[in-house]
């Protein structure tokens, strides 16, 4: 299994209401993401600190399967943007919101 680490910026996307609403948030697949790899996002804006821990639950899902929330989108045209990208995954949040319970968990994982 892989650990990765990718920026989320709030400013965008609201990641906490989407985990507190399904337990997981579907995202852009950008690279070799496979079932049970670690994902940690980084809240770009704003925090500045890993904000979660996540598993990565499915890959390689089309546009069509992902679970839609206009809401949630806070940048309505990065939302327009969003179905012109190919492969998406989901994410399961395995702990978050805070940086010390998240950074704890990434810093163990650096420093084995």
């Amino acid at each position: 299994m892989t650990a990765w680490l990718i920026s989320a910026n709030p400013n965008m996307f609201d990641h906490d209401a989407a985990f507190r609403k399904w337990g997981y948030c579907d995202w852009i697949q950008f690279g070799n993401f496979e079932v049970g790899d670690t994902v940690y996002l980084y809240a770009s804006k704003q925090c500045g600190y890993i904000k979660f821990k996540t598993e990565v639950i499915k890959n390689n899902m089309r546009f069509e399967q992902i679970d839609k929330d206009d809401s949630l989108w806070l940048d309505t045209h990065d939302l327009k943007r969003q179905e012109s990208f190919r492969n998406r995954l989901r994410k399961q949040c395995i702990n978050g919101t805070g940086p010390e319970r998240v950074f704890k968990s990434y810093k163990s994982l650096l420093f084995r």
